[in-house]
């Protein structure tokens, strides 16, 4: 369910985001997009996910699955398909619910690639989870970008 209100001076809405997935609610300014709070840490164990977006410089794509585990605070995952032979991640999620992680992988040229990224997540107006990465390459290039992944419904 997606509610918002105005302002007094009609410069700024907020949106309030509620998902069957978890008993979060987000606060979102449509503005920036910046999130105010969650009612309750995100838990994304058993969670899988797949690429929606990435940018050029990233090697992950639609074809990419990503299995998430939580324990506590800790965050691990592996994650396959597309250019990426198998991958694996490791990071601490804080009290909105924003993952800070590294990640490896081996693609398929055979090349170990390194990185490290920055996930916040949101809910679509239709309710599906996803999450935003800031991430940068640590060996090769050291180039940024940013992508989106998207809970699958099993």
């Amino acid at each position: 369910m997606i509610s918002s209100g105005q302002s007094s001076r009609g410069v700024l809405k907020q949106a309030v985001v509620k998902s069957n997935h978890s008993s979060n609610v987000i606060h979102r300014s449509e503005k920036t997009g910046i999130k105010k709070g969650l009612q309750k840490t995100m838990n994304y164990n058993n969670k899988t996910f797949k690429a929606v977006e990435n940018s050029k410089n990233g090697e992950s794509s639609a074809s990419t699955i990503f299995h998430y585990r939580q324990d506590g605070k800790m965050i691990s995952a592996e994650y396959e398909g597309g250019e990426i032979v198998k991958g694996h991640i490791l990071g601490k999620v804080d009290e909105a619910g924003n993952i800070d992680m590294v990640y490896q992988h081996i693609n398929v040229d055979g090349a170990i690639r390194t990185g490290k990224c920055r996930s916040s997540p949101y809910f679509t107006e239709d309710g599906r989870l996803r999450l935003k990465e800031v991430w940068q390459w640590t060996n090769g290039d050291l180039s940024t970008g940013m992508s989106e992944i998207e809970e699958v419904q099993s």
